[in-house]
C-alpha cells in the first residue's frame, strides 16, 4: 500500500515527531523546544553515559549542550 505524500495542509501534522527522553536520575520533566533531529540522540547517550566523543565524526550534537544551537527546522522528504 503506497504512502500517503505530504500536503502543505497536513505538512505541519505529521512532520514533527515528538522525542522523549528520561535521563538516569531524572525525577521531574521539563519540555525543551529547541530544534532537534534524530542524528542528535547518539551524542546524547554518549554525554549520558560519559563517554568522550571528541576523536569521532559526529553529524549531531548532545541534547544536553545549554549552548547548542539548531535554529533552522530542517524536514527532508
Amino acid at each position: 500500500k503506497p504512502r500517503r505524500q505530504p500536503t502543505p495542509e497536513t505538512f505541519d501534522d505529521i512532520a514533527r515527531v515528538p522525542l522523549f527522553i528520561k535521563y538516569p536520575g531524572q525525577t521531574e520533566g521539563e519540555i525543551d523546544d529547541r530544534n532537534a533531529e534524530n542524528v542528535d540522540i547518539f551524542p546524547t547517550v554518549l554525554d549520558v553515559v560519559d563517554i568522550d566523543a571528541d576523536d569521532l565524526t559526529l553529524d549531531g550534537t548532545s541534547l544536553l549542550q545549554t549552548d547548542r544551537d539548531r535554529p533552522d527546522k530542517r524536514i527532508w522528504p
